[in-house]
């Protein structure tokens, strides 16, 4: 805990923590700094991408909806498990494409990795069906499945030391079974 102009503040998190930053990727906590900004002094966790250690992500400590940018990432066994799950798992194929793309855009902010991982599943399945009838999946489709792919290959990949690209043959071997 820290005091911080008078108050007691709960940190969750502390520096050296590996976490999932929501659509950017698996970060590191390097610091907790103190700034202002537009006149308010506030303390912040400063993530470093693992796959990027250019950029540099400050998130707010007391934000109310920092649960929803940030998450802990997942044990080895979760990954695993999580893996194992995609043969059983339903597809998540919506007709409307409005719906559609609002619904897998919800997937990707709520970071529920066998959610997203269903997402993949689905939008792959759905890529092959449509190339056995000479189609393409639309292209918002292609760019959801791109970003659950990269949010969940980094993640698994760091977490089981291994690279993204086995990763992916990985969730393959499960999705065709």
């Amino acid at each position: 805990m820290l005091t911080h102009h008078g108050k007691v503040e709960c940190m969750d998190y502390k520096i050296g923590d590996v976490l999932l930053y929501i659509r950017r990727g698996v970060c590191r906590i390097t610091e907790i700094v103190e700034r202002d900004m537009m006149g308010q002094s506030n303390l912040y966790y400063v993530l470093k991408l693992i796959h990027d250690s250019k950029a540099t992500i400050y998130v707010p400590i007391n934000s109310k909806d920092i649960e929803a940018k940030i998450q802990r990432i997942l044990s080895k066994e979760e990954v695993n498990d999580n893996i194992q799950a995609i043969a059983k798992d339903d597809t998540i194929w919506i007709e409307n494409n409005n719906k559609r793309k609002e619904c897998y855009q919800a997937i990707i902010s709520s970071g529920d990795r066998r959610e997203m991982l269903k997402l993949i599943k689905t939008l792959y399945k759905r890529k092959i069906a449509q190339q056995e009838i000479g189609k393409k999946i639309h292209i918002a489709d292609i760019n959801v499945m791109k970003e659950a792919e990269k949010i969940i290959y980094e993640e698994f990949s760091y977490i089981l030391d291994i690279e993204p690209e086995q990763v992916y043959s990985i969730i393959l071997e499960q999705i065709e079974k």
